[in-house]
């Protein structure tokens, strides 16, 4: 009897084994995702319109144009901030410069921060420009003699920052959205 019933067991699982072998059934396997992600680009250039000729013989009261303005040519929104440093050189020895002398009017829509940076207050899109910072540069009538054959240098340095996740006053210590407005 152990015999019959192994016997038909065998024969059962070689049932069930060629049964198995014939069926078909549906499947899927794992599809691949690929996830590609492109970071912002922060880039901008600094517009500096100077004609040196204009500049090559300065009197007292002479008012030169100078523009200064930032584009933005990156692909992200920001915020631009503008350094201004004067300088005179070849002054006679003993003379102190006198950087109240030489004045520039700030445009509309900048602010000069407690750190001497000049923020402009908007956000500034890509592929747009900020308003003007500078129009030009005046030498003062007070100019006395001790001016004579001195030469005046106003380096701008320009910085930008994005716009998003509070960078610039994290970074920069300063929200010049918010420069501008009165408490």
């Amino acid at each position: 009897m152990k015999k019959k019933v192994a016997f038909i067991m065998a024969i059962a699982l070689v049932g069930l084994l060629a049964a198995g072998g014939v069926m078909a059934w549906f499947t899927a396997g794992p599809k691949d995702a690929k996830n590609t992600f492109t970071t912002g680009k922060l880039e901008i250039d600094l517009v500096d319109e100077f004609n040196k000729e204009d500049a090559a013989n300065v009197n007292p009261g002479d008012c030169i144009s100078k523009k200064v303005r930032v584009q933005n040519k990156g692909t992200i929104d920001a915020y631009i901030r503008i350094a201004l440093t004067p300088k005179f050189t070849g002054l006679k020895e003993g003379v102190e410069p006198n950087n109240d002398l030489v004045r520039w009017t700030i445009g509309t829509d900048w602010v000069q921060g407690e750190d001497d940076w000049y923020y402009y207050t908007e956000v500034v899109d890509p592929g747009e420009f900020t308003k003007n910072l500078i129009e030009e540069v005046c030498f003062s009538k007070d100019m006395g003699n001790d001016y004579q054959g001195m030469t005046f240098t106003l380096d701008v340095k320009a910085e930008a920052i994005q716009v998003e996740h509070g960078a610039a006053l994290d970074v920069w210590k300063v929200d010049p959205a918010n420069l501008g407005a009165s408490s």
